[in-house]
């Protein structure tokens, strides 16, 4: 079990995604995994979705990296299947960074485009 929370290593492993920000293309191998995150800019729910699938992925959000690395305490999930979109609406905290964690889950390689929060 790999535990880093807070430290260089873990931050290094996520990357930042902003407000309303969308990323085209990225690729996903079989079994493998994207890390995200971002800070709520205020409170309240916020939605963070995948579109564009093109392999099964699902959608994971935790309040620590420690958590995203280690898959436990998930804040909320959406694991709809094929390459349907998944979406997320979560009550967060302003000023409070979160991560995100999309998985594959079919064994195939494929693309997405994951939308930062909402």
């Amino acid at each position: 079990m790999l535990i880093v929370d807070g430290d260089a290593l873990s931050d290094a492993l996520f990357q930042e995604i902003t407000l309303g920000e969308s990323r085209t293309d990225q690729s996903l191998s079989g079994n493998d995994r994207r890390l995200y995150r971002f800070t709520a800019s205020n409170r309240g729910d916020h939605t963070v979705s995948i579109t564009a699938l093109t392999t099964n992925g699902d959608l994971y959000l935790y309040s620590t990296s420690s958590d995203a690395l280690n898959d436990t305490n998930r804040v909320d999930q959406s694991e709809n299947t094929g390459t349907n979109n998944d979406a997320l609406i979560a009550g967060l905290t302003s000023g409070q960074e979160y991560f995100v964690v999309v998985r594959e889950k079919s064994g195939s390689s494929g693309t997405l485009i994951p939308c930062g929060p909402r």
